[in-house]
């Protein structure tokens, strides 16, 4: 069984002999040794030996932002937030009396803005 020699015929045998004995000839040797030299001249070992740095990890990729569909809207976060709750601090009152409220505190927008990002929000969950 050894090293796999059971399944080669002689011919073959003798080819891979062949083979290895002109790898080992001292012109295969000699010319390794000039290529070798050649190389270390260009610097071709600096190269070498910086292909096998580990290579260093990607950055990591910064989260995704919620994509949302449609237009921006026209009043910013903050100002919504802080409109809620200046209406829920309060009694509950018509719409045209809280656009006023909201315009009064310094939330700036239309009427229909106001009531769909603001007013509808705050008094959802407010009892009758």
């Amino acid at each position: 069984m050894g090293k796999g020699y059971v399944d080669l015929t002689p011919e073959q045998r003798a080819a891979a002999a062949e083979r290895a004995r002109l790898l080992k000839s001292p012109s295969r040797q000699a010319e390794q040794d000039r290529i070798r030299v050649i190389g270390n001249k260009l610097g071709l070992s600096q190269l070498r030996k910086a292909e096998t740095a580990p290579p260093t990890p990607p950055a990591p990729t910064p989260p995704r932002t919620e994509m949302r569909a449609g237009r921006p809207r026209s009043i910013a976060e903050d100002q919504i937030n802080k409109g809620i709750t200046i209406l829920q601090s309060q009694d509950k009152m018509s719409v045209k009396a809280a656009c006023q409220t909201l315009r009064n505190a310094g939330i700036e927008g239309e009427d229909g803005p106001l009531y769909r990002l603001i007013i509808k929000r705050a008094y959802a969950g407010m009892s009758k």
